[in-house]
Parts: structure tokens; sequence; C-alpha cells
């Protein structure tokens, strides 16, 4: 696709029009590989490109590089040739220079690790904390925002909005033991989801639970229509989920358990909200689980507490006392200098001395004691 603008004549180089029809054709991931034959010749008619040899290889290499002939193939975790070494080269190039040696690059090296497994946490941290702002009323929206992490929910949220808003059911076939539902989806045509009355799983000719790991919005508009409140946990693939880490293991301890109790709270608040029956029913539930909880955590005593911190039990008898308060040694006012004396008096109103008559600050009992240190 880089180098379609190299190989057009100059006039295509500035349509932008041809730049539209053309991406349009080579991006579809629903059009079935005889419709895409047909309007690529339509395409290299209109815009003059019949016999170009470099289309004409490109065009015999469809299958390569057509993404609608990987709709079979499971696509989610698919790295392009250079994404992985390029990403790690981003990512530790934060982190280290060239001039370190091989001390600093442990220290480095640590610190990228930490940072990622504290990016980890973060995210994690809101996934069991956050819930995801609602769009529809639909349960299975309520019960999407409580098994899927945040990021991933907002593509599911996307499927679920188009099947309430952009899809509509215009035939359903009826057959022993499955139904089929024509889904006419106002931006990429109609599909056929074949729906099992036993287990009710869904399979939609797009194909695109196969191709990206969620479901589209022609089967939630199925499920829609048959009152399925939850997602099957077939349909769920444990990378998307909440508190699933790299190596499905956790690396700190506890932390995948706590996950799932604030996942499965979220879905119990999520499946019961709008029915007052049912929501008083798990506030009772959940009410008389605490109670019990607090009744078993109250139960152990401070004597309890104290054997288990220091080994052993308190004594009956006291023999030792703290000793009584008394006063501290240099306590009570402090004898205060000559200098702080002369300031003090200084601040004080002169009054008229009865000895020597002069306007000062003592007095004619230490009249004479004064004028003599003067």
């Amino acid at each position: 696709m880089v180098k379609v603008m190299d190989k057009v004549p100059h006039r295509l180089k500035i349509d932008l029009q041809f730049k539209k029809d053309f991406n349009r054709l080579a991006w579809s991931e629903f059009t079935e590989p005889l419709s895409f034959e047909r309007r690529w010749n339509d395409l290299m008619e209109k815009y003059g490109l019949v016999g170009d040899k470099w289309f004409d290889s490109m065009f015999a290499q469809r299958s390569y590089w057509i993404p609608l002939f990987f709709r079979d193939c499971h696509m989610s975790g698919l790295f392009k040739t250079t994404s992985m070494s390029e990403s790690q080269n981003s990512f530790f190039r934060r982190y280290f220079n060239r001039g370190a040696n091989l001390i600093e690059f442990f220290i480095h090296f640590e610190r990228a690790i930490e940072a990622q497994r504290n990016q980890c946490d973060r995210l994690n941290s809101v996934d069991v904390s956050c819930f995801p702002k609602l769009v529809t009323d639909l349960a299975i929206e309520r019960h999407a925002a409580t098994v899927y992490t945040s990021g991933m929910f907002v593509e599911v949220q996307k499927q679920i909005v188009s099947a309430s808003f952009s899809c509509c059911i215009l035939e359903i076939r009826t057959g022993v033991g499955e139904n089929v539902y024509v889904v006419e989806d106002g931006e990429s045509g109609k599909f056929s989801v074949t729906y099992n009355l036993a287990d009710y799983s869904c399979n939609c000719d797009c194909k695109h639970f196969v191709r990206c790991g969620w479901l589209c919005s022609h089967v939630f508009c199925v499920l829609k229509n048959v009152k399925i409140q939850r997602i099957l946990d077939q349909y769920i693939l444990k990378r998307w989920t909440k508190g699933i880490c790299v190596g499905g293991s956790t690396h700190s301890g506890g932390t995948d358990t706590l996950s799932q109790l604030y996942s499965l709270a979220y879905s119990c608040i999520g499946l019961v909200q709008g029915d007052s029956v049912k929501m008083e029913k798990l506030f009772q539930t959940l009410k008389s689980v605490h109670d019990s909880l607090c009744v078993n955590s109250s139960s152990s005593s401070n004597g309890d507490l104290f054997n288990e911190f220091y080994g052993g039990a308190p004594p009956e008898v006291v023999d030792v006392h703290p000793p009584d308060i008394v006063k501290t040694k240099g306590s009570g006012s402090r004898l205060k200098s000559r200098i702080e004396k002369a300031l003090r008096d200084k601040n004080k109103p002169k009054r008229r001395c009865g000895n020597c008559k002069e306007m000062v600050n003592h007095h004619a009992r230490n009249c004479d004691q004064e004028r003599a240190i003067k």
C-alpha cells in the first residue's frame, strides 16, 4: 500500500477519490473473494489501469496481502515483522545510554522492568476500581464492563452500540436446532448469523470473532433479539479479561484473587441494576456476608493478639510500675542574661528617680548601684 502512489501515473497521485476507492477496496474485511475480483476490475477500468504490470502482479498475489483472504485466521495477536523489536527498542531507549557500563546496565534494566510492572499495576487498579460509562441499557453491556479490561471494553462497547443503533434483523429462517438471522449492517451490508438453540452459540459469516477475538455487532444484534444477558464464556478470551498478566500469573501475591473479587462484585451489581427486587436480594446477601466476616474478624481478643505477637501470655500481677512523674532538672524560670535584662529595661517606660532626680529605669533604692555600674 505504501508503494501504490509511486506506481500510479501522475494524474492519480493527486486524485483523492482514487485513494479513497482503492483503500476502501483493499482494506475491506467483509467483501467476498468473487466480489473483490469484480470490484478490482471495475476500479482498474475506471481509472485506466488495465494492463498495468505492477497492479496485475499485485492482483495475482492478492491472497497474500488482502485482509479478506485472512478472515479464517486469528490475527488479534499478530505482530508485524519488526514491530516487536521496534517497540522494545523504543521502550528501553528511555532508560539506557550507550556509554553505560555493566553495573549501570543492570541498574537501568531493573528500573525499566519496574516501570513495566508499575504500569501493569496501575492498569489493574483502574480495572478493579473504576466502572466504565455505559451507553445502552442492555444487561449484556453491563456484563461486558465487568469482564473485559477498560481498553478492550471500549472495542466491545463499539460493537454493542452498533448492534443497538446501526443493525437490524431483516429475516429469520428457522431450522432444526438452529435459526439463521439475516442482519443488515448500515455500514457494511448484510450478514448471516447462525444461532444454535441448544448451546446458544452464534456464528457470523463476517468471522469477526475468529479474526479479532471479540464478538461482532451482528452477533450482539441477534443476542439482543433473543434476550441473552451475558456473553458466553466461550466468546471471552482470557487475554482480554481483568486481572490477567503475561505468563498467567501476577508478580504480586493475591492480586489475581483480589481482581476476581472486584470483577465478581461489579458483575453482580451490573446484573441486578434496574431490578429493585434483585437489588434488595443482593443487598441482603452481601450484608449477611459482611456481618459474618466482621464477627469472625472481631472474635480474636486482645489477649490472643498479645500471645501471638509476644509469644506468651501477659502476667496476672504486674510488679514493675512506671516511675512517678517528678519535676525534671532545669524546669522553671530561666535566669536571664545581662543583655536580655538591658533590652527589657530599655523597653520599659522611664520614671523619675527620687534620689538622682533623673528620668531613668531605676528607683531610689538601687540608684547608687546603677550609678556605680555606669
